[in-house]
């Protein structure tokens, strides 16, 4: 373990402080952004403690090697590209990533009023939503140092970057639905409506498996 890592635990391993350990030795990658935008919730409180606790220190390149050390692809020295800069083959790539982060924006904030199992769901779709980022950056970065375009799934389906916005549309629905089972659970009268609200929250997870957030 890092020995700033060490020192920040012993002293308590504040969320903000933690945020900027994070920022030094990691980067402004999409992790940083989220602990950012939602704040020290305990989801964010648990992986910014493990992020930083697997993190480790990149060796030193022997002062004798002749190969030239690469960049680090997460650091200040790439510029992450914008849509004007790519081709149109990658709009749909950059537009879904825009997407899934408004995706993330949306679930954070609400993990510490939900329900334990609904928490769990959130989470699974957090992460991710937070993978298929990193998988877009992949694309993107490649095209921004070499100029080409790796074979991937979004420029094959144009149409693939407009799914996410129903697919965030149909998470506030099965979120609505879940809240309205959570508060009416233990009211006899309700027990017809709550059957409803479950059927359709049955559906709605079929038709997010298809969008595969």
């Amino acid at each position: 373990m890092d020995v700033k890592v060490v020192r920040w635990l012993s002293k308590g391993a504040d969320f903000n402080a933690g945020c900027e350990l994070y920022l030094s030795l990691i980067g402004k990658d999409f992790m940083y952004r989220m602990f950012i935008k939602a704040g020290p919730t305990s989801f964010n409180q648990d992986k910014l403690l493990e992020s930083l606790k697997a993190y480790k220190k990149p060796q030193a390149t022997s002062k004798t090697s002749t190969t030239k050390p690469k960049l680090s692809s997460e650091g200040k020295t790439l510029k992450r590209p914008k849509k004007a800069d790519l081709p149109k083959e990658l709009d749909p790539a950059f537009d879904r990533q825009e997407v899934l982060y408004r995706l993330i924006d949306y679930l954070h904030p609400q993990l510490e009023l939900l329900e334990d199992e609904q928490r769990k769901q959130a989470c699974i779709d957090i992460v991710r939503a937070a993978n298929e980022i990193k998988d877009i950056y992949l694309i993107l970065d490649h095209y921004t140092k070499h100029g080409q375009i790796l074979p991937n799934n979004y420029t094959a389906k144009v149409a693939r970057s407009q799914e996410p916005e129903e697919a965030v549309e149909l998470m506030r629905i099965r979120n609505r639905y879940r809240s309205y089972i959570s508060r009416h659970k233990k009211n006899p009268s309700k027990a017809e409506q709550i059957a409803f609200w479950k059927q359709e929250i049955k559906r709605i997870e079929i038709k997010l498996s298809e969008h595969a957030v």
